[in-house]
């Protein structure tokens, strides 16, 4: 009778945890929508990116693919207007979809919390921080560019891979593993085309990959079986296969469009090749903020007929993209393509292929026969590193990691109305739920906005100390963790580290951005960082939580409780 008591006592608190878990995770979530909806969406800000992003979005919207082609149509990734265009059809807020985005990311770390120590308390915990994190209000996060959708959607990715793998060498059901790798996939393949350095989450995928099964390994000792190995290989080859469904489809339409297969053309192609042969010209740019120089341009339009189609509209006087006399670094990409747009290069997207192909083999041609002096020939995507002193990058990488652990810089709530000759406010708003479509609207939004920004300011000022003392309790885990390594926190700590490594090398990629070719450490380009941040500090905490039980439990027990504890069951 005592045991049914018990037992019947141990369920109803089961229930009642589960219940009150329940009630925190909707009123977190709730909270969470509802100040994103607060922050009026800013339109006009960006002289390219959101003005490209609704015209991509429009022509998706009217069953028109990217739209007519021109120079711009294929320089960015097609996801976020895939995504503006879908939210558009849904007749949602497009920020509330962002959100959410945002929102499932947090759950799927809170699960893998969860599945991994078996602990709700904990892993309902991980969810509110990540959820109420006010960086993900922030004003900047409300215009209408990709970064804060991105930075989302690689939050979800790392953690679906972790909970897919995680889940297939635990035996748990196929559909739960199954179900994670889909997710998983989709979100990395949607994540690798909404930004163009979709491969700097690479790294921290990779700690998963092979993190995961070498630690499961080392816990099960020799009762490795194949079949659960298969499982995992199938787990692997199921989030390969649907991040690779995105990529594909994209490449489709493209062809079908464009006759190009491609998914960006500032990406893959000949464009990104003449551009980075280009930059290496004369040994490579030694000015800050200025990857191609008026001695490197006018070297390759000495030996290349194709460079000197472009000359005269990449030269004008009038040219908006030098500042004032030399050539902006953040400018230099456009301005090439619009110079080729200009001489007609971009009639067709195989005609624009076919001449920056040109202009690379003469570039190459003159480096190779030594009538030009050039650095060493990188991959494209790397050719920056020879122009970046490793004493810029390593200043701006500890700026750019300060501003991640403590939010500042990335909280403002100051311009949320923008305005621009190339868009209006009826046009945003037939295709933005959620943008006023008049001035007086707007002006009602903003002083609401304005009332109410005290809420923010609370949450910015206690997630600034709250995260940094979260970070070291992380860390201090971390290294110990690493140092003695028991199951089942090692999958936390590989999770945790795999987070961490990834923003490592985004920190890192945008240190050397800024330091080769323009100011990259501004904060919309910080934002995906901040999410992986915010991911791994919780996930560290969790595992510190996993080791103070661990200890407990290895602890002695107390003869004196012990003697009390008989005396009052007798």
């Amino acid at each position: 009778m005592l045991i049914v008591r018990r037992l019947g006592g141990s369920s109803r608190r089961r229930v009642v945890s589960r219940v009150g878990c329940g009630i925190v995770v909707l009123l977190a979530s709730l909270t969470s929508v509802v100040l994103r909806r607060s922050v009026p969406i800013p339109y006009g800000l960006s002289a390219l990116d959101d003005v490209l992003f609704l015209r991509s979005a429009g022509s998706i919207a009217n069953g028109d693919w990217l739209g007519p082609y021109d120079s711009l149509t294929l320089s960015k990734g097609p996801a976020y207007p895939v995504f503006i265009a879908l939210m558009h059809d849904l007749g949602w807020e497009l920020k509330v979809g962002e959100q959410l985005t945002y929102l499932l990311a947090a759950a799927v770390l809170a699960l893998a919390v969860w599945f991994t120590t078996g602990r709700l308390a904990t892993s309902t915990a991980a969810y509110v921080i990540v959820a109420l994190d006010p960086v993900s209000f922030d004003s900047q996060s409300a215009e209408l560019i990709r970064d804060n959708w991105q930075g989302s959607l690689g939050l979800l990715f790392v953690a679906a891979v972790f909970l897919a793998l995680q889940l297939a060498l635990t035996r748990r059901r196929w559909w739960a593993w199954a179900g994670a790798a889909v997710l998983a996939g989709v979100s990395g393949g949607v994540y690798w085309l909404c930004r163009e350095e979709g491969a700097a989450i690479l790294p921290g995928i990779a700690v998963i990959v092979v993190g995961t099964p070498l630690l499961w390994a080392r816990a099960e000792g020799h009762r490795v079986r194949l079949r659960t190995m298969a499982r995992y290989g199938c787990a692997l080859a199921l989030v390969g296969g649907t991040f690779a469904a995105p990529l594909l489809v994209v490449r489709a339409l493209n062809a079908e469009h464009y006759g190009v297969a491609i998914t960006v053309e500032t990406a893959e192609g000949s464009y990104p090749a003449a551009y980075a042969d280009w930059t290496r010209v004369g040994g490579g740019s030694t000015t800050h903020y200025v990857p191609l120089t008026t001695a490197q341009r006018l070297a390759v339009y000495r030996v290349s007929p194709a460079a000197r189609e472009i000359e005269s509209f990449l030269e004008r006087p009038a040219n908006p993209a030098f500042a004032p006399k030399v050539l902006s670094g953040a400018q230099t990409v456009w301005a090439i393509r619009d110079a080729a747009a200009h001489a007609g290069k971009f009639s067709s997207a195989a005609e624009a292929q076919d001449y920056f192909a040109r202009l690379d083999a003469e570039i190459n041609a003159g480096c190779d026969s030594g009538v030009l002096a050039c650095a060493p020939r990188l991959p494209a995507s790397l050719q920056s590193l020879q122009r970046a002193p490793l004493g810029t990058v390593t200043r701006v990488a500890a700026t750019m990691t300060s501003s991640v652990l403590t939010g500042k810089g990335l909280l403002d709530q100051g311009t949320t109305r923008g305005a621009s000759r190339q868009v209006t406010r009826a046009g945003v708003a037939a295709l933005v739920a959620g943008v006023p479509a008049d001035e007086a609207a707007a002006s009602s939004q903003q002083a609401r906005f304005r009332a109410t920004t005290w809420r923010l300011d609370v949450l910015g000022a206690v997630y600034g100390p709250l995260l940094v003392v979260l970070a070291v309790i992380a860390v201090v885990a971390g290294l110990r963790g690493w140092w003695r390594l028991r199951w089942p926190r090692s999958p936390l700590l590989v999770l945790g580290l795999a987070l961490a490594v990834g923003l490592a090398v985004r920190t890192v990629l945008l240190a050397v951005i800024t330091a080769a070719d323009y100011n990259a450490s501004i904060a919309r380009y910080q934002l995906a960082g901040r999410f992986l941040f915010v991911g791994a500090v919780v996930v560290g905490c969790a595992a510190a939580v996993e080791m103070i039980a661990d200890r407990r439990r290895q602890e002695p027990p107390d003869p004196v409780r012990a003697s009390r504890s008989s005396s009052g069951s007798s």
